[in-house]
């Protein structure tokens, strides 16, 4: 029987979420969890990049960043990761001329590890803001014990806050039956039965 574990995420930002674990030889999936951990600062923890063992066309993972500013004349923004300026995938749009508020996005994609700024400047004054950006690893402690003739036990320990879910994905090994169930954040284990 092959089992993959998937991640569910509480979040604020924009992302793609899920990681998968399998026994076996199926392939093992990592995606990014994005979620705030610090109002105003954002840091990107982790080796994140996308891990494909078994399926070189899917898609490379992408996440937006965004920060607000306000004042006039017209701002300028920079978007650095670890210090180094980024100008693919960032736009502005200007969403209240009144009040001349603007919103700044980054979209990332591929190798998403870094501190990522948005420093936003005009004539008279200029602004810094950072994204704490996490990216929690996969549970690495997954067990899987026979719970009689037709069941298995799937057993975890991991725990990050923002997982609100595990959607479990199994699959017989000749197979004849597969599918998925779902265990609540809290939980640990969740039983199979085939």
């Amino acid at each position: 029987m092959v089992v993959s574990l998937t991640r569910t995420t509480a979040i604020a930002m924009e992302g793609i979420y899920h990681c998968a674990l399998c026994n076996g030889n199926a392939s093992r999936k990592v995606y990014v969890g994005i979620y705030p951990v610090d109002e105003g600062l954002i840091q990107i923890y982790g080796n994140v990049a996308f891990v494909l063992d078994s399926n070189p066309n899917e898609a490379t993972p992408q996440f937006r960043l965004c920060c607000t500013s306000t004042g006039g004349p017209a701002t300028t923004v920079t978007w650095s990761r670890d210090s180094e300026t980024l100008s693919e995938g960032a736009e502005t749009v200007l969403n209240d001329a009144t009040t001349a508020q603007y919103t700044h996005t980054l979209t990332v994609t591929g190798n998403l590890e870094g501190l990522y700024a948005c420093s936003v400047a005009n004539e008279t004054s200029n602004d810094l803001a950072r994204l704490n950006v996490t990216a929690p690893s996969p549970p690495s402690d997954v067990k899987f014990s026979q719970n009689g003739l037709k069941s298995v036990l799937v057993s975890w320990t991991s725990r990050v806050p923002a997982v609100t879910g595990y959607v479990i994905h199994y699959q017989e090994q000749n197979g004849e039956q597969n599918g998925s169930l779902t265990a609540e954040g809290s939980e640990s284990a969740a039983n199979i039965t085939g």
